[in-house]
């Protein structure tokens, strides 16, 4: 066969060119007969396959063949091998064996003995193709590169536009302007436009009840309600007598309180940590874009422990779902991140989840709200919560103990004996799958018990909204 050295020819862009049966492409120079491709054989090997003879048997000391004879490795070549050998040579060809191996025999019979030499014209053909081929080549690398920095640009276009309408609809989602996932109660209410003076006009349906409009209002963020009574102070007259008499009520009581508590000392409102426990409505737009189960209602429970040494938390992302648990204390002010780790199952096959790559930050907001980041095996997506309007409803020191007992027994020990259940392969052992609890989850002054030796995670990324 015959081969060109040029390292361009190995990367191939282009199809073969041919003429008259002869093929170029790569580095290799072929005939094709009968859909079979077949390049030129070297002389040396060529004429041992038109000579060679079966050796004899192995006879026996009594001069008999002997019954085990040796493995005869010689294959025979196929018609149109030889065929298209006869061609590379500048011979007619035959379409069968024989009547093609003995014209192919006789041709080195005579150029005298073991050579057979390729006519220029053969050579000059090969050339040429070689030649062609390289421009079509060189031509299409240029074009496949170009549409490839075309598809870079398109897809990169793609991913900003699909993080951009990610990020809006995260931000409409905080804002309480997007419409409520179902299944969740949401806002039982939608926003209607800004007036005048920007303050934003609350449409309650005509249909609500009054416990209904109770339930609304626990929704709302302080600003949205400061923003509601400075409305009912400028429309409705009525309410300036009821806003006023509260707010007189409200100083009165203030002052009662400081004056009972004893002299040289200073009431003080308790502010060592921001109180984030409740229920949230979650919004993860890489989750929902690539999973159907994602597409669904999204919620995270929040609760510190009852040392306060973590915060413990029960989500449901829909492709994922587990239990989180931070790496130190709830915050002690709005708009600081926390990293945490989380321990889950895949939706589906109910898989468990767990190791160093389960890790996330979150940061709750000033007005109630949530901006977090989850990465694992599985997935990796930003996420926003809101208040889903339950409030701290249902959330008590048992159900955190639950969200305990569900983490301490996700774990190696528990994923083989699933594993092996799963399976049919038998019992996983005898070893209890449940971990101990951590120190700093049973005594109040207990340390940080470092869970994978590492430093806390804080890679979140930046938000831009």
């Amino acid at each position: 066969m015959s081969w060109s050295s040029d390292s361009d020819s190995r990367q191939i862009y282009a199809p073969a060119v041919s003429t008259g049966g002869f093929f170029y492409r790569g580095r290799s120079f072929y005939v094709g007969v009968d859909g079979f491709q077949h390049g030129r054989a070297d002389p040396a090997d060529l004429h041992a396959l038109l000579t060679y003879t079966p050796p004899p048997p192995v006879l026996t000391k009594a001069g008999k063949v002997a019954k085990r004879q040796p493995v005869n490795t010689h294959k025979e070549k196929e018609a149109h091998f030889y065929c298209a050998q006869l061609l590379h040579y500048g011979l007619k060809p035959l379409k069968t064996r024989e009547p093609a191996k003995k014209k192919l025999l006789a041709a080195f019979e005579a150029s005298g003995g073991k050579t057979l030499a390729v006519p220029p014209q053969i050579l000059e053909l090969e050339k040429t193709l070689k030649e062609q081929w390289k421009a079509a080549n060189s031509m299409a690398k240029k074009k496949f590169i170009e549409e490839e920095k075309t598809r870079a640009l398109e897809a990169e276009k793609r991913s900003k536009q699909k993080k951009a309408l990610q990020e809006a609809d995260m931000k409409k989602f905080l804002e309480g302007t997007s419409q409520p996932i179902a299944g969740t109660s949401g806002d039982p209410f939608e926003l209607g436009e800004e007036s005048d003076n920007s303050v934003e006009i609350i449409e309650v349906p005509k249909s609500m009840t009054k416990p209904q409009l109770r339930n609304a209002i626990t929704t709302l963020s302080e600003d949205r309600l400061r923003a509601i009574l400075t409305k009912l102070l400028d429309d409705v007259p009525a309410v300036q007598k009821i806003l006023k008499n509260e707010i007189d009520n409200t100083m009165k009581s203030s002052k009662s309180v400081a004056k009972s508590a004893p002299k040289g000392k200073k009431t003080a409102t308790k502010t060592n940590s921001l109180d984030v426990s409740g229920s949230y409505d979650i919004l993860a737009p890489a989750l929902s874009d690539n999973w159907a189960c994602a597409s669904g209602p999204m919620t995270l429970k929040i609760n510190p422990s009852s040392t306060s040494a973590h915060l413990w938390g029960k989500f449901d992302f829909g492709i994922i779902s587990g239990v989180i648990r931070t790496e130190g204390p709830p915050p002690s002010a709005a708009n600081v991140r926390v990293s945490f780790r989380w321990r889950g199952r895949e939706a589906g096959e109910d898989v468990m989840t767990f190791g160093e790559c389960n890790k996330g930050t979150m940061t709750f907001l000033a007005d109630g709200k949530i901006k977090g980041y989850l990465e694992g095996d599985l997935c990796t997506s930003e996420f926003v919560g809101r208040p889903s309007g339950k409030g701290k409803t249902g959330l008590s020191v048992k159900e955190v103990q639950k969200w305990k007992r569900e983490w301490r027994s996700i774990n190696e020990v528990g994923y083989e004996k699933e594993n092996r259940g799963r399976w049919n392969s038998g019992w996983g052992g005898d070893h209890n799958s449940v971990e101990g609890p951590a120190a700093s989850d049973t005594t109040e002054g207990g340390g940080e018990e470092d869970l994978y030796g590492e430093e806390s995670y804080n890679s979140e990324p930046d938000f831009a909204f």
